[in-house]
């Protein structure tokens, strides 16, 4: 997961990746009881680390699932573009249902608060 944070070192944006990347798994599959220290050990960074660039556990998990947002409103636009839209919903739905198995984030997170969160709610409704 690549995400490119304006003005920071090259340094900070590699272990902004890395958290990143370490919490995506490390929620995925252990869903939102999992600690930001375990994510910290999985990406190689300590706690401070985490909590420099996002303040609580919440924050971290609402970016989470910001980019997992991201990415399916990527390929359902792709979907809808499609020369072939049979093929490219069955792609699409595949890669949805696909995501909801192997991510027990996104299924624990559909009943939080979280996701009144304005970024998140703006990408619910594009």
């Amino acid at each position: 997961m690549v995400v490119a944070a304006p003005h920071l070192r090259a340094d900070a944006q590699r272990n902004l990746e890395r958290i990143l990347e370490a919490a995506r798994a490390t929620f995925a599959e252990q869903g939102l009881e999992a600690s930001v220290a375990d994510i910290a050990q999985r990406a190689g960074v300590g706690t401070a680390t985490i909590f420099r660039r996002f303040p609580t556990k919440p924050s971290l998990v609402a970016a989470i699932i910001a980019g997992e947002l991201t990415t399916m409103l990527t390929l359902a636009r792709t979907a809808a573009e499609s020369a072939d839209p049979g093929q490219a919903l069955g792609e699409f739905m595949g890669h949805a249902a696909g995501t909801l198995i192997e991510n027990r984030c996104l299924c624990e997170a559909s009943g939080e608060t979280l996701l009144e969160l304005p970024r998140l709610r703006e990408l619910m409704s594009e």
